[in-house]
């Protein structure tokens, strides 16, 4: 049962870490105003955002003892949630600094991590 948690748990990871790659290359060459305009890369990004939170939601639900992630996943679990702050039209802004400043030093951490093998 451990062998198949820990399978389970890096599928996660993986999952965090090939989304929030693909935000990144999908806003890459991008700055604010163009990503608040365009609907289609926003819903995108936001899309795959949500399943980075539902990731970390579900290695967050599957351990019964604390994760060391050089982070807490509790915060990453909340982006389950943010497709509706796309849907309210709210504080796009504080994504993009997700996007555009947290996303990469939360991939960093997470490789760096001792649960994380690829």
């Amino acid at each position: 049962m451990k062998i198949i948690q820990d399978e389970n748990i890096q599928l996660h990871l993986n999952r965090i870490l090939d989304n929030s790659t693909a935000i990144r290359k999908l806003t890459d060459q991008m700055e604010f105003r163009d990503f608040e305009q365009n609907k289609q890369i926003k819903e995108t990004a936001y899309a795959q955002l949500q399943e980075v939170g539902q990731a970390a939601y579900e290695i967050e639900s599957q351990k019964n003892e604390p994760i060391s992630t050089n982070f807490d996943i509790g915060v990453l679990s909340s982006l389950r949630n943010v497709r509706y702050n796309m849907e309210a039209e709210m504080d796009h802004y504080s994504i993009w600094g997700l996007i555009k400043n947290d996303l990469i030093r939360i991939g960093e951490k997470l490789e760096q991590s001792e649960i994380y093998t690829r």
